[in-house]
Order: C-alpha cells, then structure tokens, then sequence
C-alpha cells in the first residue's frame, strides 16, 4: 500500500471536470507551494448564463466574506461569492495589476494541498451547510496559516452538466 506520507501534494478534482492542463499540478505547487492552490473553473462552453461562467460560486469565497451570509445557502451569494463572470473576483481589492495569485476564503472544484495539512494538522472533509465540504479543507489550511489562493492564469473546464443529461448539483 502506499501511504499519503509519501507525497507532498494531493490534487483533488472534481469526477466531472473535462479539461485541464496536462501540467496543471506543477502550475499550482509552483503559484503557491505552501498553501492551498485552485485554478480559475469555468463551465464548458456554451454556459448556461454566457461564455466563460464560473462554476463553483459556492465554494469560492472572497477573502474576508466566506461568512458573509451564513445563513444563505443558495449557490451564488453577491458580495460572498467569485462574480459568475469576467474579471470572477474585483481587481480591487482583491487583486493586484498583473498579479495571477488571488487570496481568496474558499476554494473548491480542483486544488492542489500539501499533504501536511492531512498529516501534521488533521484535516477531514466533512459537508457544510453553506459552503459545501471543501470548506472544512480550505478552514483546516487557514488555521495552519497556509495561504489560499486562486490562480487566474490556469483554467479547468466543468462539464456543462445539461449537456451531458445530467442536472446541476444541488
């Protein structure tokens, strides 16, 4: 058997994303070796609401408002979630001119973690009521004080689950 120790990383994604970089795991080590590391999702084309959607508005959180809301557990909230569209998160403040690297609360989808927060600080997915079960990975990370982040120059494409005669995760 082998064990997780043997690792540095795990990459976790998502059984129904379609397309990503063959290199998808070095970019994310590379962006942000430390910490937890997610590419920007988009839906595959057409998207539901227009080109280049967003997918995962609930796990994607703004720095400082993953608890915008608590309460609200519809998919996208405004001023807690990544926008659905173009630029995803506001240049300001979230986001420095040419910087690639967004802080963010909340990630989910795909993302690369250090096998340490598993091994050295406990981490265990478990569900949440609003923030889907990412969140207890990404809450672990936090506390470690690993830096997490999206990064806006690799994209994963979701499948367009309609397309495929599938529904939308509720």
């Amino acid at each position: 058997a082998v064990g997780v120790a043997d690792y540095d990383y795990v990459l976790w994604i998502d059984s129904d994303v379609i397309e990503f970089p063959a290199d998808l795991p070095t970019l994310l080590v590379n962006a942000n070796p430390h910490g937890i590391t997610a590419p920007l999702v988009l839906i595959e084309e057409p998207g539901p609401l227009g080109p280049n959607q967003f997918y995962d508005t609930t796990a994607f959180t703004l720095k400082g408002k993953a608890y915008h809301k608590p309460t609200e557990t519809t998919p996208y909230v405004e001023g807690r979630s990544v926008q659905i569209f173009y630029p995803h998160v506001p240049i300001q403040p979230y986001l420095a001119e040419g910087q690639e690297c967004v802080q963010l609360d909340g990630v989910g989808t795909v993302y690369n973690i250090p096998v340490s927060l598993f091994t050295k600080h406990g981490a265990r997915y478990r569900d949440h009521p609003s923030l889907t079960e990412h969140w207890s990975i990404v809450e672990a990370g936090h506390k470690a004080g690993m830096p997490v982040c999206m990064h806006t120059g690799v994209v994963v494409r979701h499948a367009n689950l309609p397309k495929w005669g599938d529904s939308w995760h509720a």
